[in-house]
């Protein structure tokens, strides 16, 4: 099964929308509850001002690290998707091969559950469990990799991490894709 790029774009977008959301409210939300339970202290200890000071700036800390998680402490929120154009093979030319060969070479292995839909997807290990999980949408004219991070918070991988794993892709799927 092949989808649209544009069905695909548009699926990222609201994923996209969805998931922004629900970092940025749920960040907002803990900010709130930490600066009302903040105020309580203050009044009831009578705080000095500054350790007023610090323990708001505290909140605004667990806030901020929130936003930037993807506020994965509360449920399972994906951390904001990037979309990765790595060929411009259409489906039936053998790419599913050639994304194996250029996944296993970059360090990840594959997924024993799949889904359903035109995705293949793989994983990259770390301490506590999948860090990673790249997943391969087959679009009419190309293959794209859709990167997308949960699982653990001290495994956050960073924007120039997913790029730099999937630049060695793109670099396995050019060079796998050269010999054929």
């Amino acid at each position: 099964m092949v989808i649209s790029l544009q069905e695909f774009e548009a699926r990222i977008e609201r994923d996209y929308a969805k998931n922004r959301f629900l970092a940025y409210g749920t960040a907002i939300l803990f900010l709130l509850i930490g600066n009302l339970i903040l105020y309580e202290i203050i009044f009831i200890n009578n705080f000095t001002y500054g350790m007023s000071l610090g323990l708001f700036l505290f909140s605004a800390a667990v806030a901020i690290y929130l936003i930037n998680t993807g506020a994965r402490g509360l449920a399972y929120i994906p951390v904001l998707t990037q979309i990765y154009k790595i060929g411009s093979y259409p489906e039936h030319s053998g790419s599913k091969r050639i994304i194996e060969q250029a996944a296993c070479k970059a360090g990840l292995r594959r997924q024993s559950f799949q889904g359903f839909g035109p995705v293949i997807r793989y994983e990259k290990s770390g301490i506590f469990g999948s860090v990673s999980v790249v997943e391969f949408y087959f679009a009419s004219s190309a293959v794209f990799a859709h990167v997308r991070v949960y699982n653990h918070p001290l495994e956050y991988m960073t924007y120039h991490a997913r790029k730099k794993l999937v630049s060695e892709l793109q670099r396995e799927f050019d060079k796998i894709s050269a010999q054929h």
